[in-house]
């Protein structure tokens, strides 16, 4: 069935908080041995919007370092892999999940 709603990108910050909620509602029912704080965890934006809480990342702040690893299987940090990246024709793709 179709949405009905704005697609991802025009929603209001009061479309989104209703979204996560029913989703977050359908996984407690799919799944009930997931709990909310574990789910919440891992969608650090969506805890903050449903809290009503200011996200530490804003566009245009500058990304955090951390351990990434590329997809030839090399541990590097973030920095590290954009500045490797950088220069003519090259490009840094970020895969927030997993890819097998």
């Amino acid at each position: 069935r179709q949405m009905a709603s704005p697609e991802f990108g025009e929603f209001t910050d009061e479309q989104c908080v209703a979204f996560f909620t029913r989703k977050m509602d359908q996984l407690a029912e799919s799944h009930p041995h997931l709990q909310r704080d574990e789910l919440l965890a891992a969608h650090p934006l969506v805890r903050c919007m449903l809290q009503g809480t200011k996200p530490s990342l804003t566009l245009g702040s500058l990304a955090p370092d951390g351990p990434v690893c590329t997809l030839d299987g090399v541990e590097t940090t973030l920095h590290g892999a954009v500045r490797a990246g950088s220069g003519p024709r090259k490009l840094t793709v970020l895969n927030f999940g997993s890819y097998t």
